[in-house]
């Protein structure tokens, strides 16, 4: 035999290993029935003052070990599992193999992980002597509410782009608020794309 530790008192382990009597009891991970014969990793809950026994397969078993977040659901020796003397010896080969890899595991997944770094931000006067100028040629780009587009504001816009000389033109509420006189838009110079000038919707955009 490989073991060389047992406790003959269940009560001091959480976990015990034997073979399935009668193969009535179900996987507690994927509810399927442990045959009868099959190697069964017993876990011991107290609930209500009682104690019971949830059954795992031996792969399920060490699957939810993987997902443990405290190391006392979590099997690290052979000395802690009740019944493991009594194990055939493969099987007792079997256990120590499981065990060894999921510290292994374990271990990885203990270590601490690099904290980010907490970039800082440099100060104004630093980021202000990065800045380069670009050699893109600005686009000018005229726009105004008008709150109705009358003639007298039609002339006052046509001397400020003539002024300015802006690419684009853009112009919210065109439209008169009580009147469905349209008027003309456009602008030399210009195409003219509207936006519900043309129907009762809102007060217009012209683009």
């Amino acid at each position: 035999m490989i073991a060389t530790y047992d406790s003959n008192d269940i009560s001091y382990h959480k976990f015990s290993i034997d073979y399935s009597l009668k193969g009535t009891a179900k996987c507690k991970v994927c509810k399927n029935t442990i045959s009868k014969g099959e190697l069964r990793l017993g876990k011991s809950v107290t609930f209500h003052k009682r104690t019971y026994l949830q059954y795992h397969h031996i792969v399920c078993a060490f699957k939810k070990f993987h997902k443990a977040r405290t190391n006392s659901n979590v099997i690290f020796c052979v000395e802690e599992i009740y019944g493991f003397i009594k194990l055939q010896e493969n099987d007792q080969i079997l256990m120590r193999d499981l065990i060894k890899k999921e510290n292994v595991v374990r271990k990885e997944i203990s270590k601490p992980k690099p904290k980010n770094k907490i970039k800082v931000e440099a100060p104004l006067h630093v980021r202000k002597s990065q800045l380069k100028v670009s050699n893109t040629q600005l686009i000018k780009i005229l726009y105004t509410n008008a709150d109705q587009l009358t003639t007298s504001k039609m002339t006052e816009l046509k001397s400020r782009i003539q002024h300015e000389n802006p690419l684009i033109i853009a112009i919210c509420e065109v439209k008169p608020k009580n009147s469905d006189k349209i008027f003309d838009y456009t602008i030399p110079g210009y195409s003219l794309h509207t936006v519900n000038l043309d129907t009762n919707i809102g007060r217009g955009i012209a683009v």
